[in-house]
């Protein structure tokens, strides 16, 4: 089974995603607040600041994924959701709770939780909250 190795960087500023290629996006997930924190290459005497820190699958702390229109809610919820489900990981789930909704309650709420957080955070990046 292999593992993705997740690289981190910190920033000053808070990051959301950036266009990538033609359908693609590079996005930032998990932000983690660094308080009182250097900047690489400030002067020994720079204040510290707070910086924000990512992880993902690029050097920059981003991660890839498949997104049509970037400024669409939908396209950039489905890219979201597409980063913890595949497309064939979400039909199963559903089928799982049609057949059975006993006994996929847990797998049913987990994935409905994450496609709301996925929601909201498509929100949030394209300012529509």
């Amino acid at each position: 089974m292999n593992k993705t190795v997740l690289l981190s960087a910190i920033y000053a500023e808070p990051k959301t995603f950036f266009p990538f290629g033609k359908g693609q996006i590079v996005a930032f997930f998990d932000e983690e607040i660094v308080e009182k924190w250097h900047q690489d290459n400030a002067p020994e005497d720079a204040p510290a600041i707070t910086g924000y820190k990512y992880s993902g699958t690029r050097e920059d702390g981003g991660t890839i994924l498949d997104c049509a229109n970037p400024s669409d809610y939908g396209d950039l919820t489905n890219a979201i959701i597409r980063r913890s489900f595949s497309m064939s990981e979400e039909m199963a789930i559903h089928r799982h709770f049609n057949n059975s909704p006993e006994e996929y309650e847990d797998e049913w709420e987990e994935y409905n939780s994450k496609c709301e957080a996925a929601k909201d955070l498509a929100k949030k990046w394209l300012g529509i909250v």
